[in-house]
């Protein structure tokens, strides 16, 4: 069971960094962001997050796709490596946009505290 936790955290920490958005962290924090985050499975069709709620994560998404719908109209499609939810957490403002699952979709969630 360690190896396998080692696995991942080996892998988290290798896709964490390939984001732009943690490239310059330390190894230290990459490892705590690491060991906080929280993988999320969804269907097709499944809301993540919906406009207007108050945010309290921070979403990577680890495969597949999810449209982000602004007032029920597409305005941007993520995919492996994208990331959303982090204007809700910097500007404590409630969501800025639905994101819905196109197919088959994981994510890798951290909290608003871990976040900060």
């Amino acid at each position: 069971l360690q190896q396998s936790d080692d696995v991942k955290m080996m892998f988290y920490s290798k896709f964490v960094q390939s984001i732009h958005l943690f490239r310059d962290l330390k190894l230290s924090q990459v490892n705590a962001l690491c060991s906080s985050l929280v993988a999320q499975d969804f269907d097709d069709g499944d809301t993540v997050v919906k406009q207007g709620d108050d945010g309290d994560a921070f979403y990577i998404v680890e495969s597949g796709e999810a449209a982000c719908l602004k007032d029920g109209v597409v305005v941007s499609i993520v995919h492996e490596g994208d990331y959303f939810g982090e204007l809700a957490l910097v500007r404590n403002e409630p969501r800025q946009a639905t994101v819905r699952a196109k197919g088959k979709l994981s994510v890798l969630k951290i909290g608003s505290r871990q976040f900060k």
